[in-house]
């Protein structure tokens, strides 16, 4: 499985494929059982569980750092922006401080950035500027 699959899941992200979690499972079952009483050759594969046929992972998600956005804005907009995240909803206030990452497939990320595109200007400039904060980040 790759690693940035467990680590997406692990960060919020979207779920492991649930064939792929089953066969994690059987595969830690067989080992422990081949523990207790070891074939005279434990890598044929007859002593193990099939793999999955198929596994469909999602495409990693899109996500920007909110260190990012922060470093992306001049002085002047961080003072705007900290203004209106003061103003904001308790709830959003909290899942802005609880999450290091903006996840772009979140079901507030749209409302996020109208929140930014108002607070800039409202206009085409400020969505513009909007999408240049929120770019996606290199995640490691």
């Amino acid at each position: 499985m790759p690693s940035w699959v467990v680590d997406r899941a692990a960060t919020g992200g979207p779920r492991i494929p649930a064939n792929v979690l089953t066969y994690v499972k059987a595969v830690r079952e067989t080992s422990e059982t081949l523990e207790g009483t070891l074939p005279a050759d434990y890598r044929d594969d007859s002593n193990w569980p099939a793999e999955p046929e198929t596994i469909t992972y999602e495409s990693p998600p899109v996500l920007t750092r909110k260190d990012d956005v922060w470093e992306r804005c001049t002085t002047s907009e961080a003072e705007l922006l900290m203004s209106a995240l003061d103003q904001a909803p308790a709830k959003l206030r909290g899942m802005w401080s609880d999450n290091p990452y903006i996840s772009h497939s979140h079901d507030q990320f749209s409302t996020l950035r109208s929140a930014i595109v108002t607070v800039l200007g409202g206009d085409t400039a400020a969505e513009d500027r909007a999408d240049e904060l929120l770019a996606e980040s290199e995640v490691l």
